[in-house]
């Protein structure tokens, strides 16, 4: 039975029963008894038994209202026990807070264990607590505009952890009444790992196209070049600059195998995965410098391998092979010719602390310090003197990278360049 329709019903019960007994009842006794004294008797018989019927009638109708009252209490908190277990143990965090104060009236163990904050601390904050102080004017624009009448999807949120740190997080919200007061049933999902991921794919794609861009740009000049002197090659066959032309045609052909060598070493190292070696660095530092001037003009530039002979070290062959390369390249290529008659490249080698430390000192033309930020970026060139195509560095420290470690400019020393590789050992 609805309890809205309750009272109805029972008045109108009482009054079916009362005015039933009170005409019938009459009607009998005048029918029985025509004596006044016994009428009178009678009459004050039938309202005693009227007043007992009439208080045992009451009496099944209230106790029966009980039982349901009870019943419909024990469901009510059988629903309420059922709803907060739901609630703390649900894995999404989650939680009520009032929508006029913004203060927080419930919130469940999974919001407790993400965010770091105490139930009590929780429960002593409000919605701006847990959001960095650049946004608030978007969460209080958000709730002007949210009309509470419908489940709303608010969209990714940035919130703040007890330690200080961001989380992103994706807010689905429902008005609700708690216990008399207009509030908000909230849940928080973690999006961070989703957020991150979307930002390395974005970083990937620009950097991607990027790489397509420049290295089109740089792959076609020497292509142009090469073209040119085929066709001054075909078009003057009996030239006495023929043999100049061959030398060109040959020098432009080396330019372009090693860009395409960088380019697929750039490739290469994003899939590569390091294996350790015993490795004699004096032995592989002298083979790169025998390769090295094979590959370049700049003969007379002294190229020092300072390395003790019998230095092992366990590490990855290829990619310590890979930024001593790179990185005396580098350093040839910005060698002081002009100034410098004595243009030099050295290279030693020390432990410290478990960790190999490889120095290549050079003379060159120096590295201003307000480029020392820039210098390992992809295709970066720190001239526009430079011919290179802006690889070698940004090769030498994702390779290094590769093995924990990382390869430093150093700059308190104007008169030379100092690159350190730093490999753990």
């Amino acid at each position: 039975m609805e309890y809205s329709l309750l009272p109805k019903r029972t008045a109108f019960l009482f009054f079916a029963f009362g005015l039933c007994w009170i005409v019938l009842s009459d009607a009998l006794i005048n029918y029985l008894f025509r004596n006044t004294e016994a009428f009178l008797y009678i009459s004050i018989i039938k309202g005693i038994l009227f007043a007992a019927f009439s208080a045992f009638f009451i009496f099944i109708i209230l106790q029966s209202h009980n039982r349901q009252l009870r019943a419909g209490e024990k469901l009510v908190t059988a629903a309420e026990a059922k709803f907060k277990l739901m609630f703390d143990n649900n894995p999404i965090p989650m939680w009520v807070y009032d929508m006029k104060t913004l203060q927080f009236l419930m919130v469940n163990n999974a919001a407790v264990a993400t965010y770091g904050y105490s139930r009590e601390q929780f429960l002593s904050m409000n919605l701006l607590d847990i959001r960095p102080k650049e946004d608030y004017s978007l969460l209080t624009e958000n709730i002007h505009k949210d009309h509470n009448d419908r489940f709303t999807f608010s969209g990714v949120w940035r919130h703040l952890k007890k330690n200080g740190n961001i989380l992103y997080v994706e807010i689905n919200s429902h008005p609700i009444e708690l216990n008399g007061v207009a509030a908000k049933l909230v849940l928080s999902f973690d999006v961070t790992q989703r957020v991150k991921t979307q930002e390395e794919i974005k970083l990937a794609v620009n950097e991607l196209n990027n790489f397509v861009y420049r290295a089109s740009h740089d792959l076609r000049g020497p292509l142009a070049r090469l073209i040119g002197l085929s066709n001054l090659v075909l078009l003057d066959r009996i030239s006495i600059h023929r043999e100049e032309y061959d030398h060109l045609i040959h020098d432009t052909a080396i330019l372009l195998d090693n860009m395409l060598k960088r380019l697929l070493s750039v490739n290469n190292l994003k899939e590569y995965s390091p294996e350790s070696e015993e490795i004699n660095l004096y032995s592989l530092t002298e083979e790169i410098i025998r390769l090295t001037k094979e590959n370049n003009v700049n003969q007379h530039i002294a190229i020092e391998n300072l390395i003790p002979p019998q230095t092992i070290i366990r590490s990855d062959k290829n990619i310590v092979e890979l930024a001593l390369e790179n990185i005396i390249e580098n350093s040839i290529k910005y060698a002081d010719v002009t100034r410098n008659k004595c243009p030099y490249v050295k290279i030693m080698a020390t432990s410290v602390k478990n960790q190999l430390i490889i120095y290549v000192r050079d003379n060159g033309i120096g590295i201003p310090q307000s480029l020392k930020d820039k210098i390992f970026n992809l295709f970066f060139r720190g001239t526009e003197l430079s011919k290179g195509s802006g690889l070698g560095l940004y090769i030498a420290q994702t390779a290094v990278k590769k093995l924990d470690g990382e390869v430093v400019f150093l700059a308190d020393n104007p008169d030379e360049t100092v690159f350190e590789i730093r490999i753990p050992c």
